[in-house]
């Protein structure tokens, strides 16, 4: 059952991007799903794996946990423990919420910083993966961008989106 807070929430342009942004993951997530069964019925057919699909695996896991995020803030479905506070009355269980809320925009606004710095180091070191040779800086990257998308969409639900931030 959706509250006026998550129609809120996923009203906004943070929202809508979030949307797309986790179909995104989910077809990346779907691939990766698809890549396995190939590898696999390569492997029973002529006893040799695809090449480098663990590393592929890994790395769409990663970013379809990063898309996520962001569609999880914007719903307001990031898991949330009511056990402590259902007594409490509603205005007060708003107040908690929206602080949690900003607590979880910090984190976000603070992971997306630490994932940028990260995607910079390995772009800057020209880290690759071992079977394949792939750079992994745009994962750290795609990651440091969700998380940011996140911590807005976390901080405009409380306070519902400015104009500007409708559909």
């Amino acid at each position: 059952m959706r509250t006026a807070r998550q129609a809120r929430g996923a009203a906004c342009l943070p929202g809508l991007i979030a949307r797309h942004f986790a179909v995104a993951g989910g077809v990346v997530l779907l691939a990766a799903a698809l890549l396995t069964c190939a590898s696999v019925l390569r492997r029973w057919l002529d006893g040799r794996a695809i090449r480098g699909d663990f590393e592929l695996v890994s790395l769409a896991s990663a970013i379809a946990l990063f898309a996520a995020f962001a569609f999880a803030a914007a719903r307001g479905a990031n898991v949330a423990v009511t056990s402590f506070t259902a007594w409490l009355p509603g205005r007060l269980q708003s107040a908690l919420d929206t602080i949690w809320l900003l607590l979880w925009a910090g984190v976000c606004f603070l992971l997306a910083e630490r994932l940028f710095v990260t995607a910079s180091e390995l772009y800057a070191t020209g880290t690759v993966t071992m079977a394949l040779g792939m750079s992994t800086w745009w994962v750290a990257a795609i990651g440091a961008a969700a998380f940011a998308l996140a911590g807005l969409a976390a901080l405009l639900r409380p306070f519902g989106a400015p104009p500007g931030f409708r559909r």
